[in-house]
């Protein structure tokens, strides 16, 4: 079982990691899911703004990263 690590890059160009593939685990139980809907309802604002500015790269990215 993984746990999240802050040092671990989970966004790249077109790219997020959310939930368990960031690392977003419960490390008692070993569920994710509540950390899988938090991560993507922080991606959903990131990408809505990457929409907005049509730039998909790491850089539009980095703000989901610093949540």
């Amino acid at each position: 079982m993984s746990n999240f690590n802050p040092d671990k890059k989970i966004v790249s160009d077109r790219v997020l990691l959310l939930g368990d593939a960031a690392g977003f685990i419960n490390a008692l139980s070993g569920d994710g899911v509540q950390y899988a809907l938090q991560t993507a309802n922080w991606a959903s604002s990131t990408i809505s703004s990457c929409v907005d500015q049509n730039r998909f790269g790491e850089e539009n990215l980095v703000p989901f990263a610093k949540t």
